[in-house]
């Protein structure tokens, strides 16, 4: 098995060289590292062509005119990548020196697998342990490993990977959220219960989630989740799906799957229609929280009379949106009457 890690770069001059030397400390070395510097400005070419003069693996830098942006840079970078399976790579990480050695057990003994996650420490820009397991703070938030989405932290398969990138433009998936959305759907998504990076969080992070909100408001939504998508099998209820997401790119997501998949051809549709009835209620509901009252109830019953959730529950999701809405305007702001939607 050949392993292939992936690197996107960007200024990353004050803390590359320390992820670079965690790769060299594997315990199980990658067999290549492709690296695709988004136009940097700083040391950090320099930094990495002296350690590829050195470095006990083929390294390939890869340096872009203009920039690419994070999502668009790695999603290049997988269709340069030789290895059987891919480890996306983060410039200011550190990885632990066992990771790939585990990495490479799991997808030798569990070849179903398409999509890997694992569990993270947190580290400051200084280096200071900040948090021991980025699961643990995800349970305690009232959230679950479901929507646990981290490019850091995600290793997938040459085969699952070919079947998504490149992505195309413009579009609002990222590597990751594809690569988790696909592998969910497909039941081939696997989340390790180990830390095996110490992801640093700093000014600098083109992103750094960590789950906030109170434990008890999250533990409801779950409960609402578990009444109104009944219908619906419990891994696309957690599909990380961006916000701006187009109808293309759902469509591409719906394409995907149908290719990586056996399923019959009506499973696949049905799963297609779930997927985008879920998107359209998620656009409703952000749309009745700026909506008066009655009008945000008057665009749910519209919604079921069309029978837009028919696939996810019908009257039951317009019942319980209804309640939502109710709620929202008792407990969260107050009441508002109005008179154009009566």
């Amino acid at each position: 098995m050949r392993i292939s890690v992936v690197l996107a770069s960007w200024n990353g001059g004050g803390f590359i060289a320390e992820q670079l030397f965690s790769l060299s400390s594997q315990t199980r070395l990658p067999d290549e590292l492709i690296v695709g510097d988004d136009a940097s400005t700083d040391e950090t070419v320099s930094t990495l062509e002296a350690f590829a003069a050195i470095a006990p693996f083929p390294v390939r830098i890869i340096q872009n005119e203009v920039r690419l942006g994070y999502a668009r840079n790695f999603s290049h970078l997988a269709t340069l990548a030789s290895g059987d399976v891919l480890a996306f790579c983060d410039q200011d990480d550190v990885w632990a020196p066992h990771k790939l050695e585990i990495v490479e057990s799991h997808f030798k003994a569990h070849p179903e697998t398409t999509c890997l996650v694992h569990d993270a420490r947190i580290i400051d820009a200084t280096g200071r342990l900040v948090c021991q397991s980025l699961f643990h703070k995800l349970r305690r938030s009232g959230h679950d490993t479901g929507v646990f989405v981290k490019g850091c932290a995600t290793v997938t398969t040459r085969g699952h990977a070919e079947q998504i990138f490149p992505l195309p433009e413009p579009t609002a998936w990222t590597h990751d959220t594809i690569l988790h959305s696909v592998s969910t759907v497909l039941g081939s998504r696997f989340v390790l219960e180990l830390p095996l990076i110490d992801h640093r969080l700093h000014a600098g992070n083109t992103s750094g989630f960590i789950p906030g909100g109170s434990p008890l408001a999250n533990w409801a939504a779950r409960c609402l989740d578990t009444l109104e998508f009944s219908t619906v099998e419990r891994g696309l209820r957690r599909l990380p799906i961006p916000r701006d997401i187009s109808k293309c790119d759902l469509v591409l997501l719906d394409r995907v799957i149908s290719s990586h998949s056996s399923w019959p051809a009506e499973k696949c549709r049905q799963v297609g229609d779930q997927i985008f009835a879920l998107h359209d209620l998620m656009l409703s509901r952000r749309q009745a929280m700026t909506m008066p009252l009655g009008r945000a109830i008057d665009l749910f019953r519209t919604k079921w009379r069309s029978g837009a959730y028919d696939t996810i529950g019908g009257a039951r999701i317009a019942l319980l949106e209804w309640l939502r809405i109710v709620a929202r305007a008792i407990f969260r702001h107050p009441p508002i009457h109005d008179r154009t939607s009566r």
